[in-house]
């Protein structure tokens, strides 16, 4: 069984004054700023919940949505780096009004990462009693996924990797099995579901039996992910040449199936995802030679606040329970060699 990457993505950064919904009278110009200084600040995204509408904000902090008619409105914005707000509009019979959402910056004291053992996850999902600062860390997490999930269903994509398959045995130097190129949807079939990340290869030319389905980012936003996990805000260390925050992930104990343990190093500057490392969980009973299966994914950013997985490499241990010397390692590696849009790409796009 080699793990298959499901990568990820985060953010848009579009703007865009978007077509005028059918039947629009009343225009809505949101303009966001940062408190105190008042300066634009592009890259958000504003959404009317109770009319599910969604925009991206381009660089100049503006975005407009069409509301068909006056009233209150609830007008949602987000931003990585920044603290969610919800305003209240009343919206008139004007055929264009301006809003200023002014969003603070999300502070977070950044103390090196403390080396503890962390608890089993029995009490699984955010709840009253999780730490405010844990909240809002895991908050800029779901944004990230958010984004991507809008960023898809806005911009449709796809990308080409290409695979490498190697093993290892006996301590040995890994040896070249076979490569090939595979043309992946930003939003593949595929959704996570608690402990149902194990799964038929459905290529019939695979002599791999099983695969280990890696969860998009846009996975992490949903509620039935964070229902199964516990989370926990290790701190601030050096990865990659950078000081990066750790967030350690675990899943529930209560899952019967397998799932994954999660690390991911955010920026601590504007929260970007930069690096995830998958861990498969309670996989023992079903796989009893396999010692461990891991996916180490590192990502790129392609739009701005937008990263896409750029590099995942997978590694899977046979041979529980005997001396290192004697297990076998096979090694999937795939690396981005071309992402594309099925229609127009988002402003900004930088091909990775």
């Amino acid at each position: 069984m080699r793990g298959r990457a499901a990568c990820g993505l985060g953010l848009l950064a579009a703007c865009l004054i978007g077509a005028t919904a059918a039947g629009a009278q009343h225009r809505i110009v949101v303009r966001v700023v940062t408190v105190p200084e008042r300066a634009p600040l592009g890259y958000a995204v504003v959404s009317a919940p109770g009319l599910a509408l969604e925009r991206f904000v381009g660089p100049s902090g503006l975005v407009a949505l069409d509301v068909p008619t006056p009233g209150p409105l609830l007008i949602r914005v987000k931003r990585l780096g920044f603290t969610p707000r919800d305003t209240v509009v009343t919206v008139t019979n004007a055929a264009a009004q301006e809003v200023v959402v002014a969003l603070e910056r999300f502070t977070y004291r950044l103390p090196a990462v403390r080396v503890v053992e962390l608890p089993p996850c029995r009490r699984p999902g955010l709840r009253t009693d999780t730490p405010e600062a844990v909240r809002g860390v895991v908050d800029q997490l779901r944004q990230n996924a958010e984004r991507y999930r809008l960023l898809a269903t806005a911009h449709p994509f796809a990308y080409r990797s290409e695979r490498t398959f190697r093993r290892q045995i006996a301590n040995g130097e890994p040896w070249f099995e076979r490569s090939d190129t595979i043309v992946v949807s930003g939003t593949p079939e595929w959704r996570y579901r608690p402990g149902q990340v194990v799964a038929r290869d459905p290529d019939p030319d695979s002599r791999r039996g099983w695969i280990m389905h890696i969860p998009l980012v846009s996975d992490i936003a949903e509620e039935r992910f964070i229902d199964a996990h516990c989370f926990h805000v290790m701190g601030v260390e050096e990865k990659e040449g950078a000081q990066l925050l750790r967030i350690e992930v675990r899943a529930s104990e209560r899952l019967r199936g397998s799932d994954v343990d999660l690390t991911a190093w955010l920026d601590p500057t504007d929260f970007q995802l930069r690096f995830a490392s998958f861990r498969l969980t309670n996989f023992r009973s079903r796989f009893p030679t396999l010692a461990a299966v891991e996916s180490d994914v590192t990502y790129v950013e392609v739009v701005p606040f937008i990263p896409v997985m750029e590099e995942m490499r997978a590694r899977n241990v046979d041979g529980r329970g005997r001396p290192p010397a004697r297990q076998t390692i096979f090694f999937e590696d795939q690396r981005i060699l071309e992402l594309s849009f099925l229609g127009e790409p988002p402003p900004g796009f930088r091909a990775p």
